[in-house]
């Protein structure tokens, strides 16, 4: 409650209902923008290696969830930022021909990375997602999420995942672009 009674006390707003959400994170160096997404995506927020942020809001929606998603977005600007405070959750990202499998898992802080990625990788190998899952002839992304599963040691940090989520998606665009009829 501190936290958030401090952001407000910063935030450069003098009234109340706001008229514009998006102005108070411009005057606080937050770059915003309106832009088109699909119906299910409200908002998204971007922070560079270099710390300058963007927060978009769909431009698609009504005017007051535009206007709930940049407030919601900049709390994930704040949360964060702060490492002490930032809930990370295990996840499994993984391409497909023409869309993403997000498999989450929950708080690292509850159950740690490397019990929870090899329980993930289970649900892509064997569990209900096995439909997704290319196989291990696929790429060695492929064949190290199969190996999660079958329980081989050290393929349970967020950085290995990225990784082997990388080597496939890489592996996966390069088959989708050789399958490309060019004139």
């Amino acid at each position: 409650m501190f936290r958030a009674q401090r952001e407000l006390r910063e935030c450069p707003a003098e009234t109340a209902p706001l008229p514009d959400v998006a102005d108070p994170l411009v005057a606080l160096g937050i770059s915003t923008v309106l832009v088109d997404m699909d119906e299910g995506i409200s908002g998204l927020t971007l922070i560079s290696a270099d710390g300058n942020v963007l927060v978009a809001a769909n431009r698609t929606h009504p005017i007051l969830r535009r206007r709930f998603s940049f407030a919601h977005e900049y709390v994930h600007v704040l949360l964060d930022r702060d490492p002490r405070v930032m809930q990370v959750s295990a996840s499994v990202r993984y391409a497909l021909a023409d869309d993403w499998l997000l498999i989450k898992g929950e708080s690292t802080r509850r159950n740690p990375a490397r019990r929870q990625f090899p329980q993930l990788a289970k649900k892509l190998v064997y569990g209900y997602l096995r439909s997704h899952f290319q196989g291990t002839t696929h790429c060695q992304g492929c064949v190290s999420i199969k190996a999660a599963a079958d329980g081989q040691p050290r393929l349970g940090s967020a950085e290995v995942w990225r990784r082997l989520g990388t080597i496939h998606h890489i592996t996966e665009v390069s088959r989708t672009l050789r399958l490309l009829h060019g004139p």
